[in-house]
C-alpha cells in the first residue's frame, strides 16, 4: 500500500518532470518512466514495468483510428 503522497508523486513526476519532455507514449511508475518488461515473464512474479503491446506505435495507431471512428471526431 502507498500513502496518499507516494500514490500522488508519479502523477507529478509525470506533469512537471524535465524528464519528459518532448517524449510521449512512455508509461510511468513509482516517479519514473516504467521499463518494458518481457512477455513471456511469470505474471506472478512480475509487479513492475510494462508489456510490450502497451506502448507499441503500431497499436496506439489503431487504437486512435478506432477511437475516431466511434466518436465521429477529428483532430487536426
Amino acid at each position: 500500500m502507498k500513502s496518499i503522497e507516494q500514490g500522488a508523486a508519479t502523477t507529478l513526476f509525470c506533469a512537471t518532470s524535465s524528464l519528459l519532455k518532448n517524449i510521449g507514449g512512455v508509461h510511468c511508475e513509482d516517479s519514473n518512466i516504467a521499463v518494458v518488461v518481457d512477455a513471456s515473464a511469470d505474471r506472478a512474479a512480475m509487479n513492475k514495468g510494462v508489456l510490450p503491446y502497451a506502448v507499441d506505435q503500431d497499436n496506439a495507431a489503431r487504437l486512435w483510428d478506432l477511437s475516431r471512428k466511434f466518436t465521429g471526431l477529428t483532430l487536426e
